[in-house]
């Protein structure tokens, strides 16, 4: 039952039925559209071409959220494997106070 649900639920699931369900909408309900006398879905390989740009656009935002997350995860591995510089202790009474000040903020309430 558990395996049903998670089928049922799956995103790839949800995404293609709401992508063959716009495109059976333009297909079919297409040529009912009119502005005027102006039809602009009526020919057939005018409906093609939308239905094909509503998959481009689904295929399209899929693969550029993977190379979003492709680059974050690559920025990160590269940011644990840099090694850390680390800024050494101030040595006199004058570096101590100004890295002191330096390094705390103001409060502002």
């Amino acid at each position: 039952m558990r395996g049903l649900l998670r089928f049922v639920f799956s995103p790839w699931l949800i995404v293609g039925s709401a992508l063959s369900m716009l495109s059976v909408l333009v297909w079919w309900v297409g040529p009912l559209l009119r502005i005027g006398a102006f039809s602009p879905l009526e020919k057939p390989g005018v409906r093609a071409a939308v239905i094909a740009l509503l998959v481009v656009v689904v295929i399209g935002r899929y693969v550029w959220r993977h190379w979003r997350a492709r680059k974050a995860s690559q920025r990160l591995t590269e940011g644990l494997v840099k090694p850390v510089e680390s800024k050494a202790a101030p040595t006199t009474p004058g570096e101590q106070k100004s890295w002191a000040s330096a390094s705390q903020r103001p409060f502002k309430p």
